[in-house]
């Protein structure tokens, strides 16, 4: 199992799903034209999303993390600014 981050509200780990588990998850799975959809209260209003746009926010969270993580340690001439100067 993945150990929950500490900065994540809801652990990224396997769980059983059971009643209670399900119940206390911060978010509803429902059926909304035999698709499964995800409701979350974000922001005070209530919003609906699919499976693949939640992939996609999550996926481009870490692709901004990693940026951030990572450019720092490319060498500048590496980058595609740093290839249109010489």
């Amino acid at each position: 199992m993945l150990p929950a981050h500490p900065r994540l509200s809801f652990p990224l780990r396997r769980t059983w799903l059971t009643r209670s588990s399900i119940e206390s998850w911060p978010f509803k799975v429902i059926d909304q034209e035999g698709s499964p959809m995800v409701e979350v209260e974000y922001l005070g209003e209530n919003k609906i999303f699919s499976p693949q746009e939640i992939s996609s926010m999550v996926l481009t969270k870490v692709r901004l993390f990693l940026e951030n993580i990572i450019s720092p340690l490319i060498p500048q001439f590496l980058t595609d600014e740093g290839s249109r100067r010489s």
